[in-house]
C-alpha cells in the first residue's frame, strides 16, 4: 500500500510516449495520433500519456500505445527522457519515451481513448506535432543513424525472408545515403548476420535470392555491436 507523502516543493508529471516504425520493403514510417482534447486538440503527436502512479513505466507505454492506437507491441525499449520546462503547457512534465518496430504485415491501426485516429506517416515526411514531438521524432532519428551503424537492424521490420534489395532500402532510410547503405549490408553478410535462404523470390517480374537473419549472430551483434573480431570467431550454424 502506497503511503501518501506532502512536500513543500512541486513535482513534475511523468508521461510515455511511444515511436513505432514499420517498413514497406521501400519507405519507412511512423505511428502517430491525432489528439481528441486540449492542449493541442486535433493535431498530430506521439501515442502516449500519463503514467498509473503504481504501473512500470514500460507497462504504461504498451498500455497507451494499445488504447490510442490498438497496436500490441510486446518488445519495447526505452529512448530518452524529454523534460524540458515549457514543453508541456499543462504545466511542468516529464515524457520517458519508448520506441518499437511493428512488421508491415501487422500495422493495421486504429484511433482510440485520447485519440480521434491513428495512422502512418513518412518517417521523414510527419505533420507539425503538438508538444516537442517534432523534436523527439528529430533526436530519434538521428539515434537509429548512429545506432545502425554499430548494430544489426530489421528483424522487427523485414520478413523472415527477404530480398538484398529491402534491406539496402532500409539502410538507406536509417543511413540516408545509398553508399553507406551498401557498405552496411555488405557488413552483415560478411559478418554472418545474413545469410543466403536458399530459395528465390516468386511473383515478381525477376526472381530474386533471398535472405535471412542468423538469430545468433544478430543477437550477438547487438550485444557486442558489428565488430569483426566478434562475430567471426565461431562458424554460424545454419538454421
Amino acid at each position: 500500500m502506497l503511503v501518501p507523502y506532502t512536500y513543500e516543493y512541486p513535482r513534475p508529471a511523468v508521461t510515455v510516449d511511444c515511436l513505432v516504425l514499420t517498413f514497406d520493403g521501400e519507405q519507412l514510417w511512423v505511428l502517430l495520433i491525432q489528439r481528441h482534447h486540449e492542449p493541442f486538440a486535433g493535431s498530430w503527436a506521439l501515442p502516449g500519456g500519463f503514467i498509473d502512479i503504481d504501473e512500470p513505466l514500460e507497462t504504461a507505454a504498451q498500455r497507451e500505445l494499445r488504447e490510442e492506437t490498438g497496436l500490441q507491441i510486446n518488445e519495447l525499449r526505452q529512448f530518452r527522457a524529454f523534460g524540458a520546462p515549457g514543453r508541456d503547457p499543462r504545466g511542468r512534465t516529464v515524457a520517458v519515451v519508448f520506441f518499437g518496430f511493428c512488421p508491415w504485415e501487422k500495422r493495421e491501426v486504429q484511433g482510440g481513448d485520447d485519440a480521434r485516429q491513428a495512422s502512418w506517416f513518412p518517417w521523414d515526411r510527419v505533420p507539425p506535432l503538438a508538444f516537442d514531438h517534432a523534436q523527439i521524432v528529430t533526436d530519434f532519428r538521428q539515434f537509429l543513424r548512429l545506432q545502425a551503424q554499430v548494430i544489426p537492424i530489421g528483424r522487427n521490420l523485414l520478413p523472415r525472408k527477404f530480398p538484398r534489395g529491402e534491406l539496402l532500402n532500409l539502410y538507406h532510410n536509417l543511413l540516408g545515403n545509398t553508399e553507406e547503405a551498401k557498405a552496411a549490408v555488405d557488413r552483415l553478410e560478411k559478418q554472418g548476420v545474413i545469410v543466403p535462404d536458399g530459395s528465390l523470390s516468386v511473383g515478381s517480374q525477376k526472381a530474386q535470392k533471398l535472405y535471412r537473419f542468423d538469430l545468433r549472430r544478430y543477437r550477438l551483434g547487438e550485444k557486442l555491436g558489428l565488430v569483426t573480431g566478434h562475430l567471426s570467431a565461431k562458424k554460424s550454424t545454419p538454421k
